[in-house]
């Protein structure tokens, strides 16, 4: 396949409306291009729209990776702030330092383990608020309780999305290589080539809607429009 797997959805497209457009000379030219060519080509382009939505979720998954990768160095800092005032108020707290459990929160850390490291965190808000009113006066306040509540929810709301993803991925279809391969061949040589043929020697202005290097060559330029309109947009941050 000589297009980029996103792309060849977009060549599919390109190649079917000229197909449908041209659809009589084809079947002069063939047999095979009648009602039952659409048949076996649509259903195709719909499993290939599938896949790249998968290679979508890749992508999702990836940015949603980079987020938890970051929550983890949050949680760090977290620990070592909350045991920092922990310390600073040892000879008010209605518990041991100890019991505040920096130890095995840490460990869930370093070992990445998503689900303790939640489970800890909740453990660790609870020991705050049980000594909330030895806390507070070395800085723990109640908006620094907030921050780190807010902190814990966004962490564990990215890894259920994060799993979401990585489900909902597993449900699509498997072997993406299999389906991009055919609809590259229905596009490749029963469309393109095959237009190109009929067109050769009749209508130069048709062999350039059959030509694979005009057509991509159009989708590519078509995407980098997009993404120069979409760049400024991002860089202000606006809010809509």
């Amino acid at each position: 396949m000589r297009c980029r797997a996103e792309e060849l959805p977009f060549l599919a497209d390109y190649a079917r409306d000229n197909f449908i457009r041209d659809k009589a000379d084809f079947v002069n030219h063939s047999s095979e291009y009648d009602k039952n060519f659409l048949l076996k080509f649509d259903p195709q382009l719909k499993l290939v729209n599938e896949v790249v939505a998968t290679s979508i979720l890749v992508a999702q998954q990836k940015a949603l990776t980079q987020k938890i990768g970051k929550h983890y160095k949050s949680a760090r800092n977290w620990v070592n702030k909350v045991e920092n005032y922990a310390k600073k108020a040892k000879d008010a707290l209605v518990t041991s330092i100890d019991n505040f459990g920096f130890k095995s929160l840490r460990a869930e850390i370093g070992v990445k383990n998503d689900e303790g490291t939640i489970k800890k965190l909740g453990e660790l808000l609870q020991h705050t608020d049980a000594n909330q009113a030895a806390l507070e006066p070395k800085g723990f306040t109640v908006t620094v309780r907030t921050s780190l509540k807010t902190f814990i929810d966004t962490f564990e709301a990215d890894i259920k999305s994060q799993t979401r993803k990585i489900d909902e991925r597993k449900g699509l279809v498997k072997d993406n290589k299999k389906e991009f391969e055919t609809l590259w061949k229905m596009v490749n040589d029963d469309i393109l080539g095959t237009g190109k043929v009929i067109y050769k020697e009749v209508n130069e202005e048709k062999v350039k809607d059959y030509t694979y290097t005009l057509l991509i060559k159009k989708i590519r330029m078509a995407k980098k429009k997009e993404d120069e309109e979409e760049a400024p947009l991002a860089a202000t941050g606006t809010n809509g």
